[in-house]
């Protein structure tokens, strides 16, 4: 009962005392688990411009709190995304009319970066410490944060980079609709 009372305020409560120009304290990330105990009012907002909006709340002790939403990765993450295409967004590989993906496929227990229509070899993920990561010859992607339609990490497509000193640069891609 106190839990669906602190939802509906939730949902229902939404005031302006987050939303402030002039941040009084600096923030605090908490995790989900604590993130709705004691919150007095709260607000959404994009604090770190990455096209996901963070849950800021003013708890009863006064205090400003940040809720990042991320899903976890795990063992059910390529299954939940098999088949589907990542674009990447403002990111240089799409310079120069690319046409750059990332696409998940569970058969390959990893990706393939799709350019211009062709597909670059399997690239192999696996999971540690819900990070996924893998290389095939030059090239190498790392995913380390998703929510439904983003996802974020680090790339490098031996197409493009073809230097072996060249480093994996950081990425965000949305999700395209099948």
């Amino acid at each position: 009962m106190k839990n669906s009372i602190i939802v509906t305020l939730f949902l229902f409560s939404l005031s302006s005392h987050a939303s402030s120009r002039y941040p009084l304290e600096p923030f605090t990330i908490v995790n989900g688990s604590s993130a709705y105990y004691g919150v007095k009012s709260f607000e959404l907002g994009d604090l770190d411009n990455d096209g996901v909006k963070e849950i800021i709340y003013l708890s009863n002790q006064n205090e400003f709190n940040v809720v990042e939403y991320q899903k976890p990765i795990d063992s059910s993450f390529l299954a939940s995304v098999h088949n589907t295409k990542w674009k990447l967004k403002d990111h240089e590989y799409n310079n120069n009319n690319n046409n750059f993906y990332i696409v998940f496929d569970l058969s390959a227990n990893g990706v393939h970066l799709f350019l211009n229509g062709q597909f670059s070899s399997p690239i192999t993920l696996s999971l540690t410490n819900g990070i996924l990561q893998g290389t095939s010859g030059n090239s190498s992607v790392m995913i380390y944060k998703i929510t439904d339609h983003m996802i974020w990490g680090e790339i490098k497509d031996s197409r493009l980079d073809t230097s072996i000193r060249t480093m994996p640069r950081k990425f965000q891609a949305i999700r395209k609709s099948s």
